[in-house]
């Protein structure tokens, strides 16, 4: 059938003719398959090779290539099969030289809508990876059906403005080990509107240009995932302010992290006068946001819209820091009602408390062990109302959390438990005497319980 010889842009495009070749194009679009592919003798794909051969297989769809060379034999008989049907090839550390990946991406799978690498360039090349396709290039190197990009080269000199020219419809982009970018006046030129999507991570921090230069292009984002931030850095901060205030009327979704290799910290250690956030970010629901971004619980002012946060500390002083007198939010109200989910990491039961004063309406909630006693668990059957499923976090060094409950539900002490079931002496025990936390009963069904 012809179809099977066809990319999935085009098949999609055939189902609209009728609903008899809409049936037809599902169905061959369906049975493309996914290949990992971690051995240059991989049976499973020698196997989809010989189906297809005979007729069997509508061919692949999806190819993931891990420390597999390009010139081994398996890598070019599977693009060469497929490469023209491929939606998806996702490379990791395959050693690509600059011509490899223009002989796959331009000639091997020119109808790529997702593509992934992960690499690591050799110390003699200069020049970016781009830069060198383009000249190895007869035409200028440009992408138009790609949707999804996963670029990390470590070492690496591809600059964004780069990507922009090569993929002016990528709608997802995830780039790691992102340079210092160029002049500011490229981004200004640029348009950009199909990226809805960004995941930034820089190649040691995100520095203020990166941030200027982000804040040039006027994205139209619904989601922002950025590495490398420095909240020490004030100038950087108001950077960073000055990009978010230009997606303000299109984000939806918001992650904010430190660089990796930095120590934990709160923002109390910053030492800035207030939070970095003024403008009011309409449209987010989600955030995700290391500890470090918080000063006070005013700046939930400015996520009108917030069903979903996730900030935990790593010791429950950070809490007690943030909630100090003077950082409630909404003062005028008591609850924040759009406030559905929270992952708070380590709390105590006075930070808990607080918080179930203006977080009433949270159905799940998530928190570490460390911390929790009864009084914190009678806080949260009382503060939090609408609660239907509370999750417990242990850390592997942290074993108290067995003295909690047998199984989440009765409150007695594990080793009790034991003893009772061992000596099946059930009647000469008070149960009422020996539970040392008596509302856990009143979580039955929505306790779980998690190691990390």
């Amino acid at each position: 059938m012809i179809a099977n010889y066809l990319p999935s842009q085009e098949l999609r495009s055939c189902r609209l003719v009728c609903k008899l070749w809409s049936v037809e194009m599902d169905r061959v679009l369906s049975k493309r398959q996914q290949l990992i592919i971690t051995d240059p003798k991989s049976s499973e794909a020698e196997g989809v090779l010989r189906d297809y051969k005979l007729g069997r297989s509508t061919g692949a769809g999806t190819l993931c290539f891990f420390d597999i060379s390009p010139n081994s034999s398996l890598f070019k008989r599977l693009l060469c099969k497929f490469g023209w049907t491929l939606s998806s090839l996702k490379l990791e550390e395959c050693k690509l030289k600059p011509l490899d990946l223009k002989n796959i991406l331009l000639h091997a799978a020119p109808h790529l809508e997702s593509f992934s690498l992960k690499d690591r360039i050799p110390e003699t090349q200069v020049d970016s990876t781009f830069s060198i396709i383009n000249t190895l290039s007869e035409n200028k190197f440009v992408l138009p059906l790609l949707k999804k990009l996963q670029w990390s080269e470590e070492f690496g000199r591809v600059q964004l403005q780069e990507i922009i020219k090569c993929c002016p419809n990528l709608v997802d982009l995830e780039y790691k080990h992102c340079p210092i970018p160029g002049e500011i006046k490229h981004f200004r030129s640029a348009k950009w509107d199909s990226l809805k999507s960004l995941k930034l991570s820089p190649r040691d921090e995100l520095r203020g240009v990166h941030l200027s230069s982000l804040a040039a292009l006027n994205l139209k984002l619904k989601r922002l995932t950025l590495f490398g931030l420095f909240p020490k850095n004030k100038a950087r901060m108001l950077k960073l302010h000055d990009f978010l205030k230009s997606l303000s009327s299109t984000l939806v979704e918001l992650e904010l992290y430190q660089h990796y290799t930095l120590t934990y910290q709160t923002y109390s250690d910053c030492k800035l006068a207030k939070d970095f956030l003024l403008t009011t970010m309409v449209l987010v629901r989600s955030l995700r946001m290391d500890f470090a971004f918080i000063k006070s619980l005013k700046f939930v002012n400015k996520f009108p819209s917030l069903q979903h946060f996730v900030c935990r500390s790593q010791g429950t002083r950070d809490w007690r820091t943030v909630l100090a007198g003077g950082s409630s939010p909404r003062k005028s109200s008591r609850t924040y009602p759009t406030l559905k989910s929270m992952n708070v990491g380590e709390i105590c039961h006075h930070s808990l408390n607080r918080l179930s004063n203006y977080f009433s309406s949270i159905v799940d909630l998530e928190m570490d062990a460390v911390g929790l006693d009864d009084r914190a668990l009678r806080i949260i059957i009382s503060g939090f109302p609408l609660l239907q499923e509370l999750k417990i976090i242990q850390k592997s060094t942290f074993r108290d959390i067995m003295k909690l409950t047998d199984s989440g539900i009765t409150g007695i002490p594990t080793e009790i438990c034991e003893n009772i079931v061992k000596n099946k002496n059930y009647e000469a025990i008070d149960a009422e005497k020996v539970r040392e936390y008596p509302q856990i009963a009143d979580l039955k069904r929505k306790l779980q319980f998690k190691r990390n």
